[in-house]
């Protein structure tokens, strides 16, 4: 019997790149990303996701993948 392969899953729903981009961002803060706020919330997070990078993805997605990332706010 041939042994199994593991099947690679589905694609991430935020690609790595922008993975990468958004935790640079993140520790620069939501002011030197051009808004008032002061700190990240993941609602702010998830409408920059959506305007910088034009990924659209459900709000708890979203927020599942902040965690994935280890983006605690």
């Amino acid at each position: 019997m041939a042994p199994r392969r593991k099947s690679p899953g589905r694609s991430r729903s935020i690609p790595l790149e922008v993975r990468q981009s958004l935790i640079i961002g993140v520790h620069r803060g939501p002011q030197a990303c051009g808004y008032k706020a002061i700190v990240w919330t993941f609602r702010l997070l998830h409408a920059h996701l959506k305007k910088k990078y034009g990924v659209v993805v459900a709000y708890p997605t979203a927020a599942k993948n902040f965690n994935e990332m280890g983006i605690r706010l």
